[in-house]
C-alpha cells in the first residue's frame, strides 16, 4: 500500500472524483482523497493523499493556492464561467486597459465573497448546485476569503489573463464574475489553472497516464523521510519530502538531481542549522539494478545471504550556504536474489540512549539485531523484519517510544504462490481435473471445505486424516493430507478470513482461519478454484447471507486482497 501524498495535474474533463476513483485503480487500494475541488473545465495541481497519507487531507484543504485563470469581460452566466448558460452580454469596447486593471486589482486583501449557485456548498442538507439544477436560487452568506496578490500577465479586452494568489474557499469564478459586475459590463471565467496548492507546485506534478506508465515500468520507488521534531508538523514535513522524491524520480530525474532539489526546497531550522527533514530514496527496475541516496538518516543496510554487505557510497556535498558540512550519499549496484534492503529513522537508531547498556543508542546494534532474526528466521518476510525492528526498538525505550520511529525493508526474492481450493466441481466428472491441477501446482496449496478434501484424497489416493485439536471455538478442527499445507472447513472459515482482513488479526489468535490468513499475506499470487455445485447446507435461511453461495465470499476476499494488499488474485470456477 501505498502511503503519502502524490501531486496530480488533473486535465480537462476530469472531475476531482474521476482521479481519486482512477488512482484506485493504478495504486490498487481503495484509501484515497483529494485535497480540493477542481471543476471539470478546469486543471492543474490536485494532490491526492493515500493510504496513511489521508490523514493530511484536511491540512492541505486549508492551505492557499495560486491560480492562472482568463477572464471574459462583458458575458454573464448562471456557473460564472463559460461552460453555463449565457444570461447577458454586453458592449466592453468602452473600457480602458487602465479601468479594467484598477478593477482586478482592487480585489487585493480581505474580500466578502457569496459563494455561486453551482457549488457543492450544502444549504439545509442540499448541494447548491442540485438546487440550481432545478431551477431554484437561495440566499448565499458572503464568506471572508482572502486576495493576497493579483498578477496580470496578458490584457487583449474583452480578455484578461491574471495570476492569483488566495486563500482556501476562494471562488475564482466568483471572483471573475465580480470583477465584472464592478466595471458594470458582467464577466464570467473562460479558462482556469490551478498552479499551486501550499507547496505543490504544477512543475511537479504528474498526469495520470504518466502515473499510469511509471506503474507499468516495473519500477520501485521507495522513500522513507522523517520530519524534524514529532507530532503533525513533522509529519507534514516527511509527506512533502515523500511525494517530491517520487515525482521526481517517477519523472525521470536523476537520483542526485532529485535529492538536490528537495533540499534546496526543504526549510531549515535556524536555531540547530539543520534541514526540517532527512529522507533516504530507493529506485530500483525489475532486474534488480538499484540506486540510493540518503541524507541525514541512518545508514542504509543491505543482508546478502544473512550477511551485512557493504555498500559502496560516493559523498556528495551540499552546496547551500545556510546547511554547512552536510553532504549526500549516493549508490549503485545489483540487488540478486534474496537480498534486503533495510533503512529506518533515528527512532530506531537511538532507541534506548542514555540506557545502561545503550549510552549511545541501538545504532551499532541495530545490525547485529538483523543478523540474528535472519539466521533463526531465514524465510522471513518484509513486513515482518521491519515490524520486528520497530519493537525491539520500543523495548529499548521500555516500551514508550521518544520519537517517530519508521523502518522500510525491501526484500527481492522469486514470488511465492498460493493455491486455495473451495467447493466440488459443477459437474463430478470435472473431480479428476481439479485433483490433477491440485497435486501439479508449484507453490502452497490449501483445500477449504470437507467435500473439497474427500474429493482431492479419494482422486489422489492419499489418506485424509482429521484432527481433534479445536483451536478456534468458531470453526471445526484442521484436516492433514501429503502435499496439501492447509485443510479447513469451507464456507464459515472463508467468511471469518474475509472478517479478519478486514478488520485485521488481533494479537495471540489462532485457528484455521488465522493459518489461512498468515499463509495469505505471505504470498504474492492467489489462485482460487472454486466449486460451483450448491452445497444444501449452505441454503439454510437461519444462516448468514455471507454464507449462502461460497463464490460470493471469495470475490469479496478477492477485492480486499487486490485492493489494500495489492496481491495477485485469479478466480477459476470449476
Amino acid at each position: 500500500m501505498y502511503d503519502g501524498i502524490i501531486n496530480v495535474y488533473k486535465e480537462k474533463g476530469f472531475t476531482s472524483h474521476d482521479v481519486v476513483a482512477k488512482m484506485r485503480g493504478i495504486l490498487g487500494q481503495r484509501k484515497i482523497g483529494h485535497t480540493g475541488t477542481l471543476d471539470p473545465a478546469a486543471e492543474g495541481v490536485l494532490p491526492v493523499c493515500a493510504g496513511k497519507g489521508t490523514k493530511l487531507c484536511d491540512m492541505l484543504t486549508d492551505h492557499d493556492k495560486t491560480y492562472r485563470a482568463v477572464l471574459l469581460l462583458g458575458t454573464e452566466t448562471d456557473t460564472e464561467d463559460t461552460t453555463g448558460t449565457v444570461l447577458e452580454t454586453k458592449e466592453t469596447s468602452g473600457l480602458t486597459e487602465n479601468e479594467v486593471q484598477d478593477a482586478v486589482l482592487s480585489f487585493i486583501g480581505d474580500y466578502a465573497q457569496v459563494p455561486p449557485m453551482y457549488s457543492a456548498l450544502k444549504v439545509d442538507g442540499k448541494k447548491l448546485y442540485e438546487l440550481a439544477r432545478e431551477g431554484k436560487t437561495v440566499e448565499r452568506k458572503a464568506r471572508p476569503v482572502k486576495i493576497f496578490d493579483i498578477q496580470i500577465e496578458k490584457m487583449e479586452l474583452p480578455e484578461v489573463t491574471m495570476t492569483v494568489s488566495c486563500s482556501k474557499g476562494t471562488y475564482i469564478r466568483t471572483l471573475c464574475h465580480d470583477i465584472g459586475a464592478k466595471l458594470s459590463v458582467g464577466g464570467c471565467m473562460k479558462e482556469l489553472l490551478r498552479t499551486k496548492v501550499g507547496q505543490f507546485e504544477l512543475s511537479e506534478s504528474l498526469t495520470l497516464d504518466e502515473l499510469q506508465k511509471l506503474k507499468e515500468e516495473d519500477r520501485i520507488i521507495s522513500v522513507l523521510s522523517d520530519g524534524l521534531g514529532s507530532g503533525i508538523k513533522a509529519s507534514v514535513l516527511s509527506a512533502m519530502t515523500a511525494t517530491m522524491a517520487m515525482n521526481y524520480t517517477a519523472m525521470n530525474e536523476s537520483i542526485l538531481q532529485t535529492a538536490l532539489s528537495i533540499i534546496h526546497t526543504l526549510p531549515k531550522d535556524m536555531v540547530r542549522k539543520i534541514s526540517y527533514s532527512t529522507f533516504c530514496i530507493f529506485d530500483i527496475d525489475c532486474f534488480g539494478n538499484t540506486r540510493i541516496v540518503e541524507y541525514e538518516s541512518p545508514a542504509v543496510y543491505l543482508f546478502r545471504r544473512g550477511q551485512a554487505v557493504e555498500i559502496r557510497k560516493k559523498k556528495i556535498p551540499i552546496e547551500r550556504e545556510d546547511l554547512e558540512n552536510t553532504y549526500l550519499w549516493i549508490s549503485e549496484f545489483k540487488l540478486e536474489k534474496e537480498d534486503r534492503l533495510i533503512c529506518f529513522s533515528d527512532g530506531v537508531s537511538q532507541s534506548g540512549m542514555g540506557s545502561s547498556n545503550m549510552p549511545f543508542g541501538w545504532d551499532e546494534g541495530v545490525g547485529i539485531y538483523i543478523a540474528e532474526t535472519l539466521s533463526q528466521h531465514p524465510g522471513i518476510s518484509a513486513k515482518e523484519l521491519a515490524r520486528k525492528i520497530v519493537l525491539r526498538a520500543e523495548r529499548n525505550d521500555n516500551y514508550r517510544l521518544l520519537d517517530d520511529t519508521s523502518c522500510c525493508v525491501i526484500y527481492r526474492r522469486t514470488p511465492r504462490n498460493l493455491l486455495i481450493c473451495t467447493g466440488p466441481p459443477y459437474d463430478e466428472k470435472k473431480d479428476r481435473y481439479l485433483a490433477e491441477k491440485v497435486r501439479d501446482f508449484k507453490g502452497k496449496k490449501v483445500l477449504c471445505g470437507g467435500t473439497t478434501a474427500t474429493i482431492i484424497s479419494r482422486e489422489l489416493q492419499f489418506p485424509l486424516q482429521v484432527s481433534m485439536d479445536i483451536t478456534d471455538k468458531e470453526l471445526p478442527p484442521l484436516s492433514y493430507m501429503e502435499g496439501i499445507d492447509l485443510i479447513t472447513e469451507g464456507i464459515l472459515t472463508l467468511s471469518k478470513v474475509e472478517r479478519l482482513l478486514t478488520q485485521g488479526v488481533p494479537e495471540k489468535s489462532q485457528g484455521p482461519a488465522n493459518d489461512l490468513v498468515n499463509l495469505i499475506q505471505n504470498s504474492d499470487k492467489i489462485t482460487f478454484i472454486v466449486g460451483t455445485r450448491i452445497n444444501v447446507a449452505h441454503q439454510d435461511p437461519n444462516l448468514p447471507v455471507e454464507l449462502e453461495i461460497r463464490r460470493n465470499v471469495v470475490k469479496k476476499i478477492k477485492y480486499l486482497l487486490e485492493t489494500k494488499f495489492l496481491k495477485d488474485v485469479e478466480i477459476t470456477y470449476l
